[in-house]
């Protein structure tokens, strides 16, 4: 499960995502819909760990995302465009990714 609990992100002082608060249940499907520039990415930088809310907390199975855990155990995600090595071919770069955490 996920959830986010009044999370705030700000950048040099502009307020991007104010007092979000969600669940997002296991095997559930969800869809973040919103104009370009309303926070949608910076939302999932922040369930994947790779950026921390400014203020309220971000939790993936239990655990608080930059206090319990730096990185949520066993979610894969790609944001934006993902980047694959292009002398490979598609196996061949999952391959690789699974290679990372020693496993699919």
């Amino acid at each position: 499960m996920i959830e986010l609990k009044d999370v705030n992100k700000e950048f040099k002082k502009q307020m991007v995502i104010e007092q979000v608060s969600v669940t997002f249940k296991d095997n559930k499907i969800y869809g973040i819909v919103g104009y370009n520039g309303s926070g949608k990415t910076v939302i999932l930088k922040m369930i994947s760990g790779l950026l921390l809310p400014s203020s309220g907390s971000v939790i993936v199975n239990g655990k608080i995302i930059g206090k319990d855990r730096d990185f949520p155990e066993n979610l894969g995600m790609i944001i934006e465009t993902p980047g694959f090595i292009p002398y490979l071919s598609g196996f061949q770069n999952l391959k690789k990714i699974a290679a990372i955490k020693g496993g699919v």
